[in-house]
């Protein structure tokens, strides 16, 4: 009896002296951070090509992209989680936009990317495109830390960089410029820009409608963008209406001070500065389009044919955009809001890699081949049924006629 009593004793005292040790200090404290385990970062990668497949970068450009955004992406850490570093923040959005595609086949992991590699293989979304989800597995984080990741860091790259690589020509010598170089590259006088217009499919989660966005673009010669919008679509319908887009607008209001109509090259006859564009397009005298139906061999088809070869560059540039960012090959599962911020971000690093003759983004300056991997869920609008005809947009395209007829003799 005594034993069992002394045991008994004993097993209480050590349990009072534990309870006492733990309310008479302060219990240390581990700071967790926003991850379930250690990082994957991706920018550890050895391979050279392995980076350039997912941020569609150069290292160097990457580093140069997190200098300017570091800033903006950095969070304070707190007593409870470290902060997930601008580095991380930045290389999982632009893994979220450039490998949206589902890929059709499996494919193989260099070996000296090691454990981190191993890493990835246990996670075969990796492997077959990104999503959210997939990223929020990837990178060890919560879905709507992730979602939140990306409007951020899209909200980033559009505001510090856009005001240098997406901010229209704001004077007359400015816009002169761009359309030297449509007059050296392809033989169209006085054009400003070209335009295109496209349908852009998204899915929010959590919503069974199937919703759109509409895209209007300039892109100037060199097929980078002057100037995007982008706003929700009520209704199914692929009509599109010029005049209730931004672009429209500011026309309309004369506000993007464009040049005073001027003699065409080699000619006495003063034509105004347009814009060129496809049939979705009104015909405006600062908007110019193609001769409806065919005329091969006469005079409004050699004027369709060197108004084609302007009007490409816009076609190149959203080829281009596509190709890269592959988040547009799949309706995208983000409201119009969040649609509109990953449209702009796209269009800033499309202007900043071109500005920057990135070997990964556009090998050896080509901007040509790009249309033939399609549009991706980028859809064509057609043009809103309007009365009225063209006017001094006729007068226009006939005087840009006569300018673009062969000299006599050639065909």
């Amino acid at each position: 009896m005594d034993t069992r009593r002394r045991k008994l004793l004993r097993l209480v005292a050590c349990a009072a002296a534990l309870l006492l040790e733990n309310t008479s200090g302060k219990r240390k404290r581990h700071r967790r951070v926003w991850r379930k385990n250690r990082p994957l970062d991706l920018t550890a990668f050895d391979s050279r090509n392995n980076f350039l497949r997912f941020v569609k970068m150069t290292s160097e450009d990457f580093d140069l992209l997190l200098e300017r955004l570091g800033p903006r992406l950095a969070r304070q850490d707190t007593q409870f989680r470290k902060a997930i570093p601008p580095r991380d923040r930045l290389s999982l959005t632009l893994r979220f936009l450039a490998t949206g595609k589902r890929t059709r086949r499996r494919e193989r992991m260099p070996q000296e990317a090691g454990n981190v590699t191993a890493g990835f293989l246990g996670c075969s979304c990796f492997l077959t495109g990104e999503s959210l989800q997939s990223l929020s597995c990837a990178y060890r984080l919560g879905n709507s830390t992730t979602s939140n990741i990306v409007k951020e860091t899209c909200t980033a790259i559009h505001q510090l960089l856009g005001g240098e690589f997406l901010q229209r020509p704001d004077s007359a010598a400015a816009w002169r410029r761009v359309a030297d170089g449509f007059l050296q590259k392809c033989g169209f006088p006085h054009c400003v820009g070209a335009v295109d217009a496209k349908r852009i499919s998204l899915h929010p989660q959590g919503s069974d409608d199937k919703r759109s966005v509409l895209l209007t673009a300039a892109v100037d010669a060199h097929c980078r963008f002057l100037s995007v919008s982008v706003t929700p679509q009520t209704g199914d319908s692929d009509a599109f209406a010029f005049e209730e887009s931004d672009l429209g607008r500011a026309l309309d209001r004369g506000s993007l001070r464009l040049p005073a109509p001027e003699p065409l090259p080699a000619s006495d006859r003063a034509s105004p500065y347009v814009f060129v564009g496809d049939g979705a397009f009104p015909l405006r005298s600062d908007l110019m389009v193609p001769f409806p139906g065919e005329d091969a061999g006469g005079r409004r088809a050699a004027f369709n044919r060197r108004l084609s070869g302007a009007r490409r560059a816009a076609e190149n540039a959203l080829g281009i955009l596509t190709s890269r960012w592959r988040v547009f090959h799949t309706s995208i599962p983000l409201q119009a809001e969040k649609v509109e911020r990953v449209v702009l971000a796209t269009a800033c690093l499309h202007n900043f890699l071109c500005g920057r003759r990135s070997e990964a983004y556009l090998p050896d300056g080509e901007t040509d081949s790009w249309r033939s991997d399609g549009l991706g869920i980028m859809k064509s609008v057609r043009r809103e049924p309007a009365g009225g005809g063209g006017g001094e947009g006729e007068d226009v395209r006939n005087a840009m006629t006569d300018y673009c007829q062969p000299p006599s003799g050639l065909t």
